[in-house]
């Protein structure tokens, strides 16, 4: 079924690109991509930053890495830290726009 021909392309194509990273620790969301991508390269280190400790991405990435990852990280950035790192960013960029 032409379905399945492309699902398999897709996992033979992130396999391969994954394979050139499995030495680098992997930053993970808890979103569905980054998880993909842990489920891949089972990475040594597994990073997250999150805005406060009762966030659903921090539970998701906390789950992914229990399963993938030999080691976690979690870097969490309480909200007047995040303001005065937003407010740094903004001064040295000169500009609102991240994109």
């Amino acid at each position: 079924m032409r379905v399945i021909r492309h699902e398999n392309q897709l996992a033979n194509i992130l396999s391969q690109v994954a394979s050139k990273y499995l030495h680098m620790p992997l930053l993970l969301s808890g979103g569905l991509d980054s998880s993909i991508v842990c489920s891949l390269i089972k990475p040594q280190l597994t990073i997250v930053i999150s805005f406060g400790d009762l966030s659903q991405d921090l539970n998701h990435s906390r789950i992914v890495a229990q399963k993938y990852s030999r080691s976690h990280m979690e870097i969490i950035i309480d909200f007047p830290k995040f303001k005065a790192l937003a407010a740094n960013v903004v001064k040295i960029l000169k500009t609102f726009d991240l994109v």
